[in-house]
């Protein structure tokens, strides 16, 4: 059987972003931590969490939320247990409040438990949110809060099953004259995917007019989802028909393809 590599990701989610949080000097390693667990086992972990500011101390306080993606493509946070594809009910961490004195460091560990009956992928993101007590800009301000967070990502050892569907390839010609390529990829199997490749635009010979790189920021698609991915092209096409090939390699054992024919010109 072939073996492929989940792709994770990792990334700095700020609340609040004003002049006052300039006192804030702190970091969390890693971004993004992957752990493959037998059903019915556990295994721990640890983020190291930095307070890099000379002086001045903070209080963090650490605790778990489920991670989804919303269709624009960022991102939202969601209480532990709401999605499908949460693990943040097995996360148990050690410490949860603490105070970090100035260029110190402090371990929290946690441990992982998955449930014997589990399946696939779960996703989940640890919050390490540091607050600025209104004294220290206004005695008449709000709070500001900041947060970093450092994703986890557990495959349950064995069970993982990468599908994916694609469905609705079109192109169609903006106002400025740009061709956007759109389709709908669908995760039908268990675990995360970040569907990559290339999008060609061909003539009717299938000669190559052109190649475009898909989803190369690498969005992922979380288990039982579907997603909207759209690319540009803003070469000059003549008049007449032409062919638009997808082709996408999303973890599994083949990759996804599909194409669609299209007229340019007349709608220019």
């Amino acid at each position: 059987m072939m073996c492929r590599k989940v792709i994770v990701f990792s990334f700095l989610f700020i609340i609040i972003l004003v002049d006052s949080v300039s006192a804030f000097r702190f970091n969390v390693d890693p971004p993004r931590i992957k752990l493959t667990i037998n059903r019915g086992e556990k295994k721990n972990s640890y983020v190291v969490i930095s307070n890099t500011h000379p002086k001045e101390p903070i209080h963090i306080r650490a605790y778990v939320q489920d991670l989804v993606y919303l269709p624009d493509g960022s991102n939202d946070f969601l209480p532990p247990g709401t999605t499908p594809w949460s693990c943040a009910d097995w996360i148990n961490l050690n410490p949860r409040d603490f105070d970090l004195p100035p260029n110190k460091e402090q371990v929290v560990k946690f441990q992982v438990k998955v449930p014997p009956d589990a399946r696939g992928g779960y996703y989940g993101i640890i919050f390490f949110e540091v607050f600025t007590p209104p004294s220290q800009k206004d005695v008449s301000a709000a709070a500001i809060a900041v947060r970093i967070g450092t994703i986890v990502l557990v495959d349950v050892a064995g069970t993982t099953e990468y599908r994916a569907e694609l469905t609705n390839l079109s192109v169609t010609v903006t106002e400025k004259g740009l061709y956007d390529i759109s389709c709908t990829v669908k995760n039908s199997g268990n675990v995360l995917v970040r569907p990559t490749g290339t999008v060609q635009i061909l003539d009717m010979d299938e000669l190559e007019l052109a190649t475009i790189d898909f989803n190369s920021a690498r969005e992922g698609i979380f288990p039982g989802t579907s997603r909207k991915y759209t690319v540009s092209y803003n070469g000059h096409l003549k008049e007449g028909k032409y062919i638009v090939r997808l082709l996408l390699d999303y973890g599994g054992e083949s990759l996804l393809g599909g194409q669609a024919l299209f007229e340019a010109g007349s709608l220019q």
